[in-house]
């Protein structure tokens, strides 16, 4: 960039470019607290969803995932962030429970 006299953005293509979406932070909840936490974001324009799980039960986080996926409109993402609370070995089970979900 400095031998050529220009900025590095411009060296990568220039300042125009395709966006990277803010993500909504849902707290942990049932999944209809986490539904409508995720309405709420919404209407403020978000579009992507992290949403918290990890608790003690994973059949608990199971349909805290399938409650909040079915109720998520076409257009929105959503990901799950579990912050380390499962094990490999729930994380897999959690996994292939869930697996049929798009």
């Amino acid at each position: 960039a400095r031998r050529a006299n220009l900025p590095l953005y411009a060296l990568l293509g220039g300042r125009r470019g395709v966006g990277v979406p803010a993500n909504s932070s849902i707290s942990t909840g049932t999944a209809q607290q986490m539904n409508d936490d995720i309405q709420k974001h919404r209407e403020l324009g978000y579009k992507v969803h992290s949403a918290k799980i990890g608790g003690h039960d994973p059949n608990v986080d199971i349909d805290r995932i399938r409650g909040v996926m079915d109720a998520l409109p076409r257009g929105e993402d959503v990901t799950f962030d579990v912050n380390r609370a499962w094990t490999p070995a729930i994380a897999i089970e959690v996994m292939n429970a869930t697996q049929d979900i798009a």
